[in-house]
């Protein structure tokens, strides 16, 4: 578990979530893509050919940066489960077609996990710390803990982090063949978070803690880890929110914790949520905790 010497205040949030339903009826959470393409468009930075993989991010990235455009971040992370799959599909396609012959370099460049990072850097011309974290489903977590030690550690005062994961057909195909959906619906998804040592004028919430466990845990064992991890932070009347709740509304992911996590800090600069939220996360025997506080 990690506890902070320093309060992390969550002051800027972006995401480009919007209400669609599930097969069933149900109400779930989907990636609006005409604000993707319209940012996509609207910067020489940013080629309109990019994937669907940049472009999700970096609209959800800019969301962030224009509700505190006098702040320029002193670090830029991010995390992913798999990264840019289209294109790493599209790479090796094009090497299959070809023969290993006239390879289109672009596929392969946008393939890789910092490839994100490094555009969103390259969009607001700043060159910063910029590192991406590949930890499948405590990528996000690991990604708010490298912040949180900047900022504890003065090495930066303000740090943008988000989580990006795309769905393609071949991915659906594969992690469906393999039973990794068969509690939910698959999902993706692209959220941004400005993270900072002092409040801002939207208050969005405070990062509270982060605790990473693996292996299998019985639900009856997590939960006394979560109220091990309240008692330790001395943390009364906390809310927690489990991954049947908030996965049956934004699907399954590497990085689904980052919509709860946008979710509540929203609803916490809105006056809706008062009490600390605890946010658990469960992917392929990788757990992590999220504490938010108002």
């Amino acid at each position: 578990m990690f506890v902070f010497k320093e309060k992390i205040y969550i002051t800027a949030i972006g995401a480009n979530y919007e209400l669609d339903t599930n097969p069933d009826g149900t109400d779930r959470f989907s990636i609006k893509d005409s604000p993707a393409e319209d940012v996509s468009t609207s910067h020489p930075a940013v080629k309109p050919y990019s994937s669907r993989f940049i472009r999700m991010g970096i609209a959800a990235a800019m969301e962030c940066l224009e509700q505190q455009p006098d702040v320029k971040p002193d670090a830029i992370l991010t995390a992913t489960g798999l990264g840019c799959l289209a294109n790493t599909e599209k790479c090796l396609d094009i090497m299959l077609e070809n023969k290993e012959e006239l390879l289109d370099p672009t596929p392969f460049m946008e393939s890789s996990f910092n490839s994100l990072g490094t555009q969103i850097a390259e969009l607001t011309d700043n060159p910063c710390y910029n590192s991406t974290y590949v930890h499948r489903g405590c990528s996000l977590a690991s990604a708010f803990l490298d912040a949180a030690l900047l900022i504890s550690e003065k090495e930066a005062k303000h740090v943008l982090v988000g989580a990006v994961d795309e769905l393609t057909p071949a991915t659906a195909a594969i992690f469906k063949r393999l039973g990794i959906w068969k509690n939910q619906e698959p999902g993706e998804g692209a959220a941004f978070f400005m993270l900072s040592g002092e409040p801002g004028e939207n208050q969005y919430g405070e990062l509270a803690a982060i605790d990473l466990f693996s292996g299998v845990h019985p639900s009856g064992e997590v939960y006394h880890l979560i109220l091990d991890t309240l008692w330790k932070n001395k943390i009364d009347g906390a809310y927690i929110v489990t991954p049947e709740e908030y996965k049956a509304v934004c699907g399954e992911y590497f990085t689904s914790i980052s919509f709860p996590v946008w979710g509540v800090a929203k609803r916490i600069q809105e006056k809706i949520c008062e009490c600390p939220v605890v946010i658990y996360n469960s992917f392929l025997e990788n757990h992590s905790l999220i504490i938010i506080k108002p």
